[in-house]
């Protein structure tokens, strides 16, 4: 990049905006870590999108992250957050906003069988378990909604939801092929589901 550009800036093939904006991770770069440095302030949207290489990510102290920005990222592991970032969290290499209420990313080259949402959660966040290699999922009672694409595309086989929930997006499990939701007993929540096929639902 030339330096006389009034606009855009690089790093280490990184492209940002002069505004302190995180503007484009090159998807093919093969460094397998990355730091986002003290400077950045926000990342675009799509600044990670396809980052195939990228196993683990560190977050600056001050940037805001939100659902979708690491789609794509099929061998990311790990997101870190300072604890001095005061919009964002990260347990196990999770991401979560800072009052741990959304379930933001689980890292698409993470691989376990079976992952219990912390209580506290109250929201799964839009593809949050996009791409995701995990097979169960296990909503804590804290878990009142699912949004739309949460689960787009994972290898999820089976959901076990708790009798709070208020709200699945109908499109929430697109891209799923073979997966069932487990409903306990006397939940009032088979009502806000019709879109689901009944051998879908265990417990109606």
């Amino acid at each position: 990049m030339d330096k006389s550009n009034k606009h855009y800036s690089s790093l280490g093939d990184v492209l940002f905006k002069k505004d302190s904006l995180l503007f484009q991770y090159p998807c093919a770069l093969k460094s397998s870590k990355y730091i986002v440095p003290s400077s950045v302030k926000d990342i675009s949207n799509s600044a990670f999108e396809g980052a195939r290489n990228l196993e683990s990510i560190c977050l600056n102290d001050s940037v805001h992250v939100s659902s979708n920005i690491f789609v794509g990222c099929s061998e990311l592991k790990h997101v870190i957050v300072p604890r001095m970032n005061p919009f964002n969290t990260s347990e196990d290499g999770k991401l979560f906003n800072k009052s741990k209420t959304e379930f933001i990313c689980y890292p698409e080259g993470l691989v376990e069988r079976t992952y219990t949402i912390p209580y506290g959660i109250q929201i799964i966040c839009e593809n949050a378990f996009r791409n995701a290699k995990i097979q169960i999922i296990k909503m804590s009672k804290s878990v009142k909604r699912i949004n739309r694409y949460a689960f787009y595309e994972s290898r999820i086989k089976k959901v076990v939801l708790n009798r709070f929930i208020e709200m699945i997006d109908d499109r929430a499990f697109d891209g799923c092929t073979s997966f069932f939701l487990q409903i306990p007993l006397f939940s009032g929540l088979k009502k806000t589901i019709p879109h689901f096929s009944r051998k879908m639902v265990v417990g109606l």
